[in-house]
């Protein structure tokens, strides 16, 4: 009997209290899995709630009503949740016994439904979400770096090093968070159980085209990093100018004054 359903999986903060969610709802809900923590909402239904570190969430086969409940039972473990959630995606699911696993588009064809084959969907979606966070983040520090290294070569603003030091920071937090948080390139130990767990991983990662859009994300961050230097050393190179002027002017006004002293 063919059945379907969708994955749904949608950014609710900047991080979550993943140990919190294992210790808290833990006791209520069974842990099918605990990094990232998996827990069956309701097994019979194949409704499933997927946390991440990086404030995404999943769920499967999940209604409007069981999306608002499982908000609320997160809500106590996001750290500066989002209030209004418009960064999410969905995949559709379709349970065929007579199919192979297969991965078309916005579809993934699964021959049974296996909670470790709707983990590894939910991870991989997920991942897709938080990537699509961090490409928001980093295309206006982008745009407004750009504008600035443009203002500070024609000499039209102040030199400004706090913008750029706060944005340094900003950057080397991001390529953090990438590494560390999203683990897209790392592949998750789950997949090392059956080879059919790994033929999903990798179908659904270059669905999600995930190593491709890591690399465009880090060559940005590169670029990023790479402006910030050239701006400080165009704010050195011209404050070293000013002062060499500065010295001269100094000069000249100590010559004048000696010859008007002399006079």
């Amino acid at each position: 009997m063919i059945s379907r359903f969708k994955i749904k999986a949608f950014e609710v903060s900047q991080a979550i209290d993943c140990r919190g969610v294992l210790a808290g709802l833990g006791k209520h809900y069974p842990v099918i899995w605990s990094d990232p923590p998996m827990l069956a909402l309701s097994r019979k239904r194949g409704q499933y709630l997927i946390l991440t570190r990086y404030g995404v969430i999943a769920l499967t086969n999940a209604s409007l009503q069981l999306e608002e409940k499982a908000l609320l039972l997160v809500r106590p473990f996001l750290r500066k949740p989002i209030e209004k959630i418009n960064n999410y995606e969905e995949i559709k699911v379709i349970i065929d016994p007579a199919q192979k696993i297969r991965v078309i588009f916005d579809k993934v064809i699964l021959p049974l439904v296996d909670e470790k084959f709707l983990l590894i969907s939910s991870m991989l979606l997920c991942q897709s979400v938080g990537l699509e966070s961090y490409e928001k983040r980093v295309d206006p520090l982008l745009d407004q770096l750009s504008n600035e290294i443009i203002r500070l070569s024609k000499r039209k603003m102040l030199f400004r090093t706090s913008f750029l030091t706060k944005n340094a920071n900003q950057i080397m937090i991001l390529q953090q968070e990438l590494v560390t948080n999203l683990g897209v390139l790392d592949k998750p130990a789950l997949t090392w159980e059956r080879a059919d767990l790994e033929f999903l991983y990798h179908q659904l990662a270059d669905n999600f085209e995930l190593p491709e859009r890591v690399e465009i994300l880090s060559e940005k961050l590169n670029l990023l990093q790479s402006n910030i230097k050239n701006a400080f050393d165009i704010i050195s190179t011209n404050r070293m100018a000013g002062l060499e002027f500065t010295i001269v002017v100094l000069i000249i006004l100590e010559i004048i004054l000696f010859l008007f002293g002399l006079g």
